[in-house]
């Protein structure tokens, strides 16, 4: 028997077989690589006394698969017996026999569609973990900057309160020293003493007593511009920290989705192995552009924190006092609101939009008047 192997797709590597005797041993076709061997044995058979036939072969590989096709018999028989039978089979990617190249080719579009469905589901599941990883940078740095922005507005609610506090304590003080020399001084005028000594005595007395509070008040303030100033050097310490560390995390990010891009692929290729099929993902080339994709997207985010913290500045000393100043004045009372008068109210004169039935006041008598 003569045994010919022609490859029109590749995958085959060499042959072993032969055999003189009906039922003998069969041929083994050696694929490349799995599946495992596929055994042929492509000796017709006979029954009765026979002379045996010498068979040439043909083993092909279509595109379809493995095709198994006896092309020609030669050789004779004698006695009883029937007719030798020339089975032809077809294979696919796996090694799996059909009796028709249709069936053949069907099974191997199903593998090649089932393998096209998992790489794409492969390709898609990795890019969306690089996505997901570029949102979680993302919202990482949002989080952060959200956080610093309601640091740094309490930071400048102190600031202002502590403003506030010293603009009023000095206006306390010095509204009391200025109330209090004045009426000295009038005391002093209605008895004929305000060329005295003691109106000097009376302003230096006052004066002594204003720099005593204002100090402590300005004491106050000093403390409280320490605590704030503290407060805005450790914020700027945590930016810088942030910013060194947001380089950290954004590399942990990127080798994390390579990492399990590269086991994802590597899975890929071993289905494909598994069903014999041909196409292979070239790991390095598509790890290299995912590492590309990641760091493009993680990088977007990396001008957010930088302009974030930038964008969020401490208010200026002028802005600090201009707010101060505005609180100080907000809901204050009218200056008229507590004028002597000697005239009589309307209302307690039984008029007026506010006036009661009551006799809540009395008119000065006509002899007291006239007397």
């Amino acid at each position: 028997m003569a045994l010919i192997v022609t490859m029109a797709n590749g995958g085959l590597q060499g042959y072993s077989g032969g055999g003189s005797t009906s039922g003998g041993a069969g041929n083994v076709l050696q694929p490349a690589s799995s599946p495992a061997p596929t055994t042929f044995n492509p000796q017709p058979a006979y029954s009765g006394s026979t002379q045996l036939l010498q068979p040439t072969v043909n083993h092909t590989i279509n595109q379809g698969g493995y095709t198994y096709s006896p092309t020609s018999t030669s050789g004779s028989t004698t006695g009883s017996g029937g007719s030798p039978t020339s089975p032809q089979l077809f294979y696919d990617y796996t090694g799996k026999s059909y009796t028709s190249s249709a069936a053949a080719n069907a099974a191997n579009a199903n593998l090649e569609a089932d393998y096209s469905t998992l790489k794409n589901s492969t390709f898609a599941s990795i890019g969306d973990a690089v996505t997901a990883g570029g949102q979680g940078y993302h919202s990482s740095i949002q989080d952060y900057l959200d956080n610093r922005k309601l640091q740094q507005n309490q930071i400048d609610s102190d600031s202002v309160q502590n403003e506030l506090a010293r603009e009023q304590g000095y206006q306390g003080v010095l509204d009391m020293v200025g109330n209090g020399i004045r009426s000295g001084g009038v005391i002093l005028a209605n008895n004929n003493a305000g060329s005295s000594s003691a109106g000097e005595a009376l302003a230096h007395a006052y004066g002594l007593m204003g720099r005593q509070q204002m100090s402590g008040i300005g004491n106050q303030f000093a403390q409280g511009q320490n605590k704030i100033n503290t407060e805005q050097n450790n914020l700027t310490a945590a930016d810088a920290t942030e910013l060194r560390h947001a380089g950290e995390d954004k590399v942990n990010v990127i080798n994390s989705i390579v990492t399990n891009a590269r086991t994802q692929l590597a899975q890929l290729n071993q289905s494909a192995a598994y069903a014999s099929l041909p196409d292979r993902v070239d790991i390095e080339a598509k790890i290299a552009e995912v590492k590309q994709q990641a760091l493009d997207a993680l990088s977007a985010y990396d001008s957010s924190l930088s302009g974030g913290i930038s964008a969020n500045t401490p208010m200026s000393s002028g802005d600090v006092r201009a707010k101060a100043t505005s609180l100080l004045t907000a809901g204050v009372a009218p200056e008229s609101s507590f004028d002597f008068t000697s005239s009589v109210p309307p209302e307690l004169q039984g008029t007026g939009q506010f006036a009661s039935e009551l006799p809540i006041f009395i008119s000065p008598s006509a002899k007291k008047q006239t007397s």
